[in-house]
């Protein structure tokens, strides 16, 4: 069973899901475990990376974001099958290789760098994204975005042949394998409990 793994788009927290033992709480319902593990421990990563992501505190650091996200947009378009003319080619590989560089990554330098640049975009353009959502919505509790985890993987649960009490305990179990709290207290409780008339 592969484990599920995510970087926090900071960069400083990276958390690692081992996927065996929530296919192992749903071995015995009408559910594929494999992706069913995988489906939920993406959304424990992004859980436990939302709990370290920090949004960009001022306009001026959203302004500076919104550049540094073109300049790279920018750069990969250039980078993109541009060729700058086969002595020019040449020339860049000569340098290289006078530097030190080994013959393969001479050649290969440009479509290295567009590959490096694709993923600080990508992860800017995610910073960008979580920063939107945390500025127009105050940013969600932790509770509520573990609510929400433990409701999805009940009706999972639910539509896989689970009955109402099983599928919540099933799920509390799958959030503990995560390392993810269980709702405690009788409010938290009253918010992810099954509905009257559910079948137990």
């Amino acid at each position: 069973m592969s484990r599920v793994t995510l970087t926090s788009v900071s960069g400083k927290f990276r958390s690692v899901i081992d996927t065996a033992p929530i296919a192992s709480i749903v071995v015995d319902l009408n559910i594929d475990g494999t992706e069913f593990a995988k489906w939920v421990g993406s959304m424990a990563c992004e859980y436990h990376a939302g709990e370290h992501y920090k949004a960009p505190a001022t306009k001026a650091a959203d302004r500076e974001l919104a550049s540094y996200i073109g300049a790279l947009d920018k750069m990969e378009k250039i980078l993109s099958g541009h060729s700058f003319g086969s002595e020019a080619e040449a020339g860049f590989i000569h340098l290289l290789l006078s530097n030190g560089a080994g013959l393969q990554e001479a050649v290969n330098s440009r479509k290295v760098l567009r590959g490096t640049i694709k993923q600080e975009l990508a992860a800017a353009l995610r910073v960008q994204e979580l920063a939107g959502r945390q500025q127009s919505a105050g940013g969600r509790p932790a509770a509520t975005r573990r609510n929400g985890i433990l409701n999805e993987i009940v009706k999972v649960l639910r539509g896989a042949g689970a009955s109402a009490r099983d599928a919540r305990g099933r799920a509390e179990r799958i959030l503990i394998a995560c390392r993810i709290p269980v709702p405690t207290g009788e409010r938290a409780v009253r918010r992810v409990e099954p509905k009257p008339g559910d079948k137990n």
